[in-house]
């Protein structure tokens, strides 16, 4: 049963020169058919290649700036250039190569960090302040250790400790001159 299946659709015959090099007559041959604007399936059937391949090579035969026609533009925008210059010298196209493709050095952005890793250094310190002044349970001393670890890593014990010193001799200050008003400075 298969057998006849394969029997009544045949598959379609290969072109004649596929994958063989281009001779200088199939360009002969597309150059004049191109000039007497004859369609796709007679050029691919005369040049016995498939059209991905006999567009392709058109399209390479077109000044560099216009490779990017449309397919089906390709071969009448070749005639446009064959009737219009009868030394249209289609060859030195063939042959010129595209300009390499740029070469695009990514710089990728800095890392952006989320939680205590995202925290600038003033705002550690700040939470941390904040931690060594509030009442002792779970949540806070596992957040303190967490901020602590970080300030250890970025070597900022020494500021932790210049502001905690600041900011109790701050609120002394603040004490005194609440309970001892004639402490407070003069100012006029």
């Amino acid at each position: 049963m298969t057998m006849h299946f394969l029997h009544e659709f045949p598959e379609p015959p290969q072109p004649k020169r596929q994958g063989q090099p281009w001779t200088d007559d199939e360009y002969a041959t597309l150059i004049e058919l191109c000039r007497r604007d004859v369609g796709i399936e007679k050029v691919c059937e005369a040049l016995g290649r498939k059209p991905g391949a006999v567009l392709n090579r058109a399209k390479r035969m077109l000044p560099m700036d216009e490779r990017g026609v449309p397919a089906e533009r390709v071969l009448s925008q070749l005639r446009k250039h064959l009737l219009h210059d009868a030394d249209y010298d289609w060859e030195a196209h063939l042959a010129a190569l595209p300009p390499p493709r740029p070469v695009i050095n990514h710089v990728h952005p800095p890392a952006q960090y989320a939680g205590i890793e995202g925290l600038e250094d003033a705002q550690l310190l700040t939470i941390m302040t904040c931690l060594v002044h509030a009442k002792p349970d779970t949540a806070a001393s596992r957040l303190a250790d967490q901020c602590g670890n970080h300030i250890r890593s970025r070597q900022l014990t020494d500021d932790l400790m210049d502001l905690l010193t600041t900011q109790a001799s701050d609120f002394v200050e603040s004490l005194r001159y609440r309970y001892e008003p004639w402490q407070r400075p003069y100012h006029w």
